[in-house]
């Protein structure tokens, strides 16, 4: 994150390619904040921002809770009750968004969370795909 922009500058600068007009881009801004549960910060710089509210911010984009559609293990250096919160962000943000997010891991666990499909890779081959169970 660029310390010196606040949460909203961030956000601004992810969509303004996508999002031309500047209207749409600051209701976008604050509909995604709002979805996060960090609407209040948006005037806030990142260094005011808790571990998990940074990662809210970092993770999911172009229609981005937060930033990138193509998430990036949001889990990854996080501690467990916060990387389940994390997870489960993702999880509910795809349905109401109705996004697709291609998610990468080694954890078949975390998959289960997250995913309504799962493929499984050996030597850059696809073995198996099916469904997760709940």
């Amino acid at each position: 994150m660029t310390p010196w922009l606040t949460v909203g500058e961030l956000l601004t600068e992810r969509l303004r390619r996508s999002v031309r007009d500047p209207a749409a881009r600051r209701a976008r801004i604050i509909q995604t904040l709002e979805l996060i549960g960090l609407r209040k910060r948006r005037s806030r710089p990142p260094s005011e921002l808790s571990g998990g509210q940074r990662q809210r911010v970092a993770c999911p984009g172009d229609h981005r809770p937060a930033q990138g559609a193509a998430v990036r293990r949001p889990h990854r250096a996080l501690d467990v009750s916060l990387a389940a919160t994390v997870l489960r962000l993702i999880r509910d943000l795809r349905r109401e968004l109705g996004i697709t997010v291609l998610f990468v891991t080694h954890d078949l666990g975390v998959a289960r969370i997250i995913a309504d499909r799962i493929a499984v890779m050996y030597l850059g081959r696809l073995v198996e795909w099916a469904r997760p169970t709940r």
